[in-house]
C-alpha cells in the first residue's frame, strides 16, 4: 500500500494525485490537466465511487449520460453503475477528491501504479497508464471492475491473457 501522504507528479504535465486513505476507505486527491483525464467506460462491482470537485468543471459520464459538476458538487456512484470517471474538457486544472468506500488491494494498486506512471512520464496523452497495465494490475488484485457493453465473460480470459504479457513486459500490479 503506498504511504499516506505520497504525492506523484507528471515531470511534463505537472499532473499530480496524493494518496490520503481515510479509515476503510481508499481517497486519492489529484490534479487532472486541462483536456485530459478521459478513460473508458467501466464498472465497479465491490466499491462504492465518489468524486468531490475541488476545482475546475468534471465531466463524468453516468449510465450513459453526461453529467458536470463544479467546486463544491460531489458526484456518487454506487457499486455497478456504469460510469467514466471525471475527466477535464476545459482549459482550466481541475482538481478533485477521488473517494473508494471501502478500499481494496485493486484500488490501492490502481493509485500506486498510477502514481509510479506519472511520475515516470509513461503515461497516454490522456494523463491514464496503458491497457496493459490495467489487466496487470486487474488480474493481480482480483478485481471486479470491468468494461461497460462487453460481457463480463468475454473480459475475464483477456484480462488474464493482457495480464501475462503485461508481466512479461516487466509491469507489476504495484509499485509500492
Amino acid at each position: 500500500m503506498p504511504a499516506s501522504g505520497r504525492t506523484w507528479t507528471n515531470p511534463r504535465t505537472g499532473a499530480w494525485i496524493t494518496w490520503l486513505p481515510d479509515g476503510e476507505d481508499g481517497v486519492i486527491e489529484r490534479v487532472i490537466k486541462p483536456r485530459t483525464g478521459k478513460a473508458d467506460r467501466h464498472v465497479h462491482l465491490d466499491y462504492v465511487e465518489r468524486f468531490e470537485v475541488l476545482a475546475g468543471t468534471a465531466t463524468l459520464e453516468v449510465d450513459g449520460r453526461e453529467v458536470t459538476a463544479g467546486p463544491g458538487e460531489t458526484v456518487e456512484l454506487p457499486r455497478g453503475t456504469g460510469h467514466r470517471n471525471p475527466y477535464n474538457v476545459t482549459n482550466s486544472d481541475l482538481r478533485l477528491r477521488h473517494r473508494a468506500s471501502p478500499s481494496s488491494a485493486f484500488v490501492e494498486a490502481f493509485v500506486s501504479s498510477l502514481g509510479e506512471h506519472m511520475a515516470n512520464d509513461t503515461v497516454n496523452e490522456q494523463g491514464e497508464f496503458s491497457d496493459l497495465q490495467l489487466f496487470v494490475v486487474l488480474h493481480g488484485t482480483r478485481a471486479q471492475s470491468f468494461r461497460t457493453g462487453i460481457p463480463v465473460a468475454l473480459q475475464k480470459p483477456v484480462i488474464a491473457v493482457g495480464a501475462w504479457i503485461g508481466r512479461l513486459r516487466g509491469l507489476r500490479p504495484s509499485y509500492d
